[in-house]
């Protein structure tokens, strides 16, 4: 683990804003086909997949900071792979919210509505 470490710390700083805004374009350019065909399902296939991997990135940053620093590392690197795991957490964590609330209005707003 101690070499996915970062990789996993970055992917949840990083991917999980990223996948949140794909979503929300993904879901602009799906509504036109919604609201043409009255079905709703990629709306919510989209939305639940991007809750999904925002997730995940939520659990690699719990991961990398459950893990074990390596034996003999300076305290400022343990310091700051912990500091990166929290900001990966936090991250990730709002990221997966925001996705949560884009997909509840989904589930009361008409895509026709406007």
């Amino acid at each position: 683990m101690d070499a996915m470490r970062p990789i996993a710390q970055w992917a949840s700083i990083v991917v999980a804003p990223l996948v949140f805004l794909a979503n929300l374009s993904l879901a602009y350019a799906l509504v036109p086909l919604a609201c043409a065909t009255q079905r709703s399902t990629l709306l919510h296939l989209s939305n639940g997949i991007a809750l999904g991997l925002a997730l995940a990135a939520t659990l690699l940053a719990w991961n990398a900071l459950r893990s074990q620093t390596p034996k003999g590392a300076p305290r400022e690197s343990a310091a700051r792979m912990t500091f990166l795991s929290e900001v990966g957490i936090g991250i990730s964590a709002l990221a997966a919210l925001a996705i949560a609330l884009q997909w509840s209005a989904q589930w009361w707003l008409d895509p026709c509505f406007a």
